[in-house]
């Protein structure tokens, strides 16, 4: 009873997740085809494809579908109707059955209607001259809805809250104008101190050339990076290094390679020697090129 009504109140709670982002998916649409009609709608996905991404994970949220929020909680409340249905007895037996039944029922409609949705509206070819001229929302319209994806992506908030902050900042960079995404790189390399004071639009455009592209621009190799970090651990192998002289730098603000990461890298290693940056971040050999060469420099002496 209690997993059931858990379940429920955890559901409640992801209904309001993506039902708010399949609206302003829907909102999206609308604004771009002046049309609420889905006959006049299609092929929106290749004009608009952020929308269409943010669409279909809402759907399959809101369909129970894994791995997104509303397949756990629909899953605590199936568990929790399941054991009604061998503990209980008359009544409670024969409710708890129906029930499940119906929200099995329930579930396969929900997938067999977003999939006739998302196929008219954003697949197949436009069916009107409006829809043929569509395309993506701005980032106003789009940034919402790419946080309620994400956070469409944990089953518990307490999972989510402490990535908030830099997904948000990740997201920025991806959409906005040139110059937004260049302020919002700037956020996930530069510590707070240094941008209170700098102008960030000079400061983006000196770092350009030591990145090697715009700071507005995304290298394609980015993606493969963090494909290959999620798909590798190379954690049981930090035993292999013992006994090798091991400098591992962490700075204090760096978002993406925590200070928390560099310390754990440096206790897998026996003798490793462990240093913090205190007001460096993610851009420290730049930031702090000449503190980072000395410590290198006393590191291969010592060896």
């Amino acid at each position: 009873m209690v997993l059931g009504i858990a379940g429920g109140l955890l559901h409640v709670w992801n209904h309001g997740l993506f039902k708010g982002l399949l609206f302003l998916a829907a909102g999206s649409v609308i604004h771009a085809t002046r049309t609420r009609e889905i006959d006049r709608l299609g092929g929106l996905l290749k004009p608009m494809p952020r929308t269409g991404l943010a669409f279909l994970v809402g759907a399959t949220a809101i369909s129970g579908l894994p791995p997104l929020n509303g397949f756990i909680s629909e899953l605590l409340i199936y568990v929790g109707l399941f054991r009604a249905t061998t503990a209980g007895s008359g009544r409670l037996w024969i409710a708890a059955a129906l029930s499940a039944a119906g929200l099995a029922l329930i579930g396969a409609l929900a997938v067999a209607c977003f999939v006739k949705v998302f196929s008219a509206v954003f697949l197949g070819v436009p069916r009107s001259e409006a829809t043929a001229r569509a395309h993506e929302a701005n980032w106003k319209m789009t940034a919402p809805m790419g946080v309620l994806a994400l956070l469409c992506a944990f089953a518990r908030g307490r999972d989510c809250t402490p990535l908030a902050p830099v997904l948000w900042t990740g997201l920025r960079t991806k959409i906005g104008t040139r110059r937004q995404r260049r302020r919002a790189f700037l956020e996930l390399v530069m510590p707070p101190g240094i941008l209170r004071t700098a102008d960030r639009d000079a400061l983006a455009e000196r770092l350009a050339p030591l990145f090697g592209h715009d700071l507005a621009v995304e290298p394609p190799v980015t993606m493969s990076q963090l494909g290959a970090m999620r798909a590798y651990d190379g954690t049981p192998r930090l035993s292999q290094l013992d006994g090798l002289p091991t400098l591992v730098v962490s700075a204090a603000h760096d978002r993406i390679a925590s200070p928390a990461a560099g310390r754990a890298l440096a206790s897998g290693i026996r003798g490793a020697r462990y240093v913090e940056l205190p007001h460096a971040a993610h851009g420290a050999t730049i930031q702090c090129a000449a503190d980072v060469n000395a410590l290198l420099i006393e590191h291969l002496g010592r060896g």
